[in-house]
């Protein structure tokens, strides 16, 4: 066919040989990202949730500092959460959640030693007395163990309840 000034018209669009030159393209590219994706998100996920239990230990010994009684940190396992609890009340008896119940997501936490329940008397140090509930508080040495897949980050608490990643 011929256009107007008699030259000849190239045919617009793709060819299919085209289209499936570019798709396998496309389809390698994608497999080569998927996997360092994946990678980067799972060593993400297990810095995060040990980042959550650091933020929430720090938070602990603050909160007892703050309100001058003893704080509580409660370490979840089975369900993977870390919470903080103290008596807000100006006369006692008024426990409150401080901050919020941080969820660790996906990953798997695995504690060493008998720290499910750390406490922090008012001076912001480990404590192993007895709760207002009438519960036990650990002491403070032992591991925590973050894993999703290959992927570990560990955060040792010491004796003294200082942090050590």
């Amino acid at each position: 066919m011929s256009g107007a000034g008699g030259r000849r018209r190239e045919p617009s669009g793709v060819t299919l040989v085209e289209m499936l030159i570019a798709i396998s393209m496309l389809a390698i590219i994608v497999s080569v990202a998927v996997v360092p994706a994946a990678t980067y998100y799972r060593q993400r996920a297990v810095q995060g949730a040990a980042d959550r239990f650091l933020s929430a230990h720090t938070l602990a010994r603050s909160a007892a500092m703050q309100h001058g009684r003893l704080a509580e940190f409660h370490l979840d396992e089975a369900n993977g959460r870390l919470w903080i609890e103290v008596d807000t009340g100006a006369v006692g008896g008024a426990r409150d959640t401080i901050g919020f119940v941080r969820e660790i997501g996906d990953v798997t936490m695995s504690i060493t030693g008998s720290i499910s329940l750390l406490c922090f008397d008012p001076r912001g140090l480990p404590s192993t007395g007895t709760t207002t509930l009438g519960q036990n508080c650990e002491g403070p040495a032992g591991k925590v163990i973050f894993s999703l897949g290959a992927r570990i980050d560990t955060v040792t608490v010491t004796a003294l309840g200082k942090v050590l990643r």
